[in-house]
């Protein structure tokens, strides 16, 4: 349901029509076929921006990190579908400062805070969210993007 949800993010869909879990149907003819919805089309847009917001906070608080799938997928998602949400900016800043403690080398790395892979993929959801934002490209996040092309 996460990967749907993200997907649904991503890609900007509001409404949408998927079956999911359901047995292949016989061809029928188009007149008689019965169509049974799936358990997506009772989605909730609204719903679903409120639980990416409360789980992002949650994330933020809780783990103090971006992570791929809450507070990476909600820089990505939020600029388009809430772009005048006070989300947007504080989930970029609070990606800012953590990417940028680590370069700056005021942070040290431990387990998966300051990890390569996180500093790469925090640099780009940043890259994303710039983008959607219609903003330039952010000092901090051109700083994690020369970061993750020096590691190559």
């Amino acid at each position: 349901m996460i990967a749907t949800f993200s997907f649904l993010l991503l890609s900007g869909i509001s409404h949408f029509s998927l079956l999911v879990d359901q047995e292949p149907q016989a061809k029928a003819k188009p007149e008689t076929q019965k169509f049974e919805p799936g358990p997506l089309q009772k989605y909730s847009f609204g719903d679903g921006v409120d639980a990416l917001v409360a789980t992002k906070k949650s994330w933020r608080a809780k783990r103090k990190c971006i992570s791929c799938h809450t507070t990476g997928l909600g820089l990505i998602a939020q600029p388009i579908i809430a772009p005048k949400s006070k989300e947007v900016s504080v989930g970029r800043s609070f990606a800012q400062e953590y990417l940028k403690k680590y370069l700056d080398g005021t942070a040290k790395p431990k387990g998966q805070h300051g990890s390569t892979e996180g500093m790469v993929a925090t640099a780009a959801f940043l890259a994303l969210s710039d983008a959607r934002s219609g903003n330039k490209l952010h000092p901090v996040t051109r700083r994690g993007l020369d970061h993750a092309w020096s590691l190559l």
